[in-house]
């Protein structure tokens, strides 16, 4: 039943019902109330996802479920925020072959109990982010040894973080952000040698980067902004010891000069030294990181001249900011030119005087949206090397403080004058802007945009050196051009393919949680599937479907498990002209017009129903 837009409460007797039941998922609905406490009734349960619905209630013990492997309850309203909505638990200590537990983004309020210490070894991964849970992470976390994802961001977490976090030698990915920890980054962390993420910014932390996190050779992203860490920056650490991806050490108390061995980290691409008390000369070794493209200094005491040797660096693509000093570009983006606004940010018309008064779309990044930053970077990271007709150009992006001195994260794009493919679909005006004249189009240049969409996604998905899926392909991220070209955009949800296999889909478990647009987002996603190619396949297959129908997956018509996908199969091939947009069959009302436009089937289909 997943990925629908099912309503309604789950029946109280469901388990009773349904004893034998193995597999159950309604991930991806709009299901209210709360999960039934008979569901523990259905021992042979191994597999439950309760994901993105409107669930709210505690969770009812599962302690009969002994087989159960998969628990997702995810994106819903679950918990009274009473302080005893974790109790439930202690009660899946029983189940022996437990992999994955996802209780994220929830209104679970109380003390993280030490019962999940007692979690089958099996466990692969824990997610709790974005809860309520207090008290500190129990010591005997280190018992789950093959654990690769944990992650307690955005909570309300106290005390040290426990030295036995170093027995997870299989961890992948560890992000405690977000939280009120007190004292230092344990040493111990350095023994988690497959580590390839660290997020522990904003949880106040104490004292200095410890150098044993050299040891980590494999680690891809540090990310310890927002803290009070201080003293210099460790040389081990920026030693050849490793290469890591992106480096947050900004809004600290960091001294001393940046050593010259930052031209080791030969694969940087982002580093964030911001707001620290650094000084000194910029090293002109800098310009080694031959792949840096996001450097930011702001707010420290860094002396003389910028090298040189950062001229050199490949696309310069964030080392020049060229917006928010002044607000000349975008009328101090005035409300009269916003143009749009999405999930992590408003996007406004502005004009580049330093570049002849070149027209641009300005893309502002709503800090104070959970997520907002690491969606600016998945966005940095998947438009710095990749260039395409079909595909939105970035002009550049900015990261640092705006003219009043607040925090400000923004990404320059070219203009589109014909706005996005939603708006002429659906005859929808752009924010402050007046609808004026109906806007329709062909049935030729639906096939060119469909056409450009798929060669945007044939480049992204098989030239690209790293495969790279967009995962929120929907007709508002489809723009237009002067010349009716379309362009793909907005790839704040992108996310690389580093291991493929031969489905096409990454094993890295960073792609959790990962979920698109309700009606685009291929339904394995609701069910917590690993990111794949044939995510955006799906999608614009959905795509297609709204291009000739004029119908939007989310329309009122779709459901009880009615899809526009139902909507169209159940019209061929007999009954075609039934589902086509009325605007096509307008265009084509005199006969020349319809002979160039649709095949003889369509045609024929038309006659019909003209002479009926």
């Amino acid at each position: 039943m997943g990925d629908n837009q099912i309503r309604g409460s789950l029946p109280w007797d469901l388990g009773i019902t349904l004893p034998n039941l193995q597999f159950f998922s309604i991930a991806n609905n709009q299901f209210t109330g709360s999960i039934p406490v008979s569901i523990s009734n259905a021992s042979n349960l191994y597999t439950l996802y309760f994901g993105h619905n409107k669930l709210t209630g505690k969770v009812p013990s599962l302690e009969m479920l002994q087989r159960l492997e998969v628990f997702s309850i995810n994106t819903n309203f679950i918990g009274n925020g009473v302080g005893d909505d974790l109790r439930f638990l202690c009660s899946m200590n029983n189940a022996l072959n437990l992999r994955m537990v996802i209780i994220s983004a929830n209104n679970l309020d109380g003390v993280l109990p030490d019962c999940i210490s007692n979690f089958s070894s099996t466990l692969s991964v824990l997610d709790l982010q974005q809860n309520k849970m207090f008290g500190s992470i129990p010591p005997g976390l280190g018992n789950l040894l093959n654990l690769e994802y944990l992650s307690a961001y955005n909570n309300r977490l106290s005390g040290h973080i426990p030295l036995e976090i170093e027995d997870l030698s299989k961890l992948q990915h560890l992000d405690l952000s977000e939280n009120n920890f007190s004292g230092n980054i344990p040493p111990s962390l350095g023994n988690l040698k497959l580590l390839l993420k660290l997020y522990l910014e904003g949880s106040n932390l104490s004292g200095v980067i410890p150098s044993s996190l050299a040891e980590c050779r494999n680690l891809l992203v540090l990310s310890l902004s927002g803290n009070n860490l201080r003293g210099s920056l460790p040389p081990e650490l920026i030693g050849l010891s490793f290469s890591p991806i992106q480096i947050d050490l900004s809004a600290n108390q960091f001294t001393g000069v940046l050593p010259m061995e930052i031209g080791n980290w030969k694969n940087l691409q982002y580093f964030d030294i911001s707001q620290n008390m650094m000084s000194g000369k910029i090293p002109a070794t800098l310009g080694g990181c031959v792949t840096l493209e996001f450097l930011v200094m702001t707010r420290n005491s860094f002396e003389g001249h910028i090298p040189s040797s950062l001229e050199t660096l490949r696309g310069n693509f964030l080392l020049k900011c060229i917006l928010p000093k002044s607000p000349k570009a975008t009328d101090g983006f005035s409300s009269t030119n916003l143009i749009g606004e999405g999930s992590f940010g408003s996007v406004f018309k502005g004009i580049l005087h330093d570049h002849g008064a070149l027209l641009v779309a300005v893309k502002v990044i709503n800090l104070s949206h959970h997520g907002a930053t690491k969606s600016f970077l998945a966005e940095c990271e998947a438009l710095r090397n990749i260039r395409h007709r079909n595909l939105v150009k970035v002009l550049t992006a900015c990261s640092g403080a705006d003219y009043q001195d607040r925090d400000f994260k923004a990404l320059v794009y070219e203009f589109m004058v014909n706005g996005n493919l939603d708006e002429w679909l659906h005859s929808t005006p752009r924010t402050n802007e007046a609808f004026q004249e109906q806007r329709n189009l062909s049935v030729i240049q639906r096939m060119n945009i469909a056409i450009d969409v798929a060669n945007a996604l044939e480049y992204l998905h098989h030239d690209c050196e790293t495969a790279i899926v967009h995962c929120d392909l929907k007709p508002s991220n489809v723009l237009l051009d002067d010349e009716m070209t379309a362009r793909v955009g907005d790839f704040g949800l992108a996310r690389f393919l580093l291991k493929q296999t031969q489905d096409g889909s990454t094993n890295q478990s960073s792609s959790i949680g990962v979920r698109g647009t309700m009606g685009y987002a291929a339904p394995e996603y609701g069910l917590g599937n690993e990111v794949s190619t044939y995510g955006d396949v799906y999608s614009y297959g959905v795509l297609l479907l709204e291009m000739f129908t004029g119908r939007k997956p989310t329309d009122n018509i779709f459901k009880d498990g009615f899809t526009l996908h139902d909507f169209v199969k159940a019209s061929l091939q007999e009954q075609v002209i039934k589902i086509l947009d009325p605007v096509l069959l307008s265009e084509g009302e005199n006969g020349k017009q319809r002979e160039t436009m649709f095949p003889i089937e369509v045609q024929e289909q038309v006659s019909k129903s003209e002479n009926a």
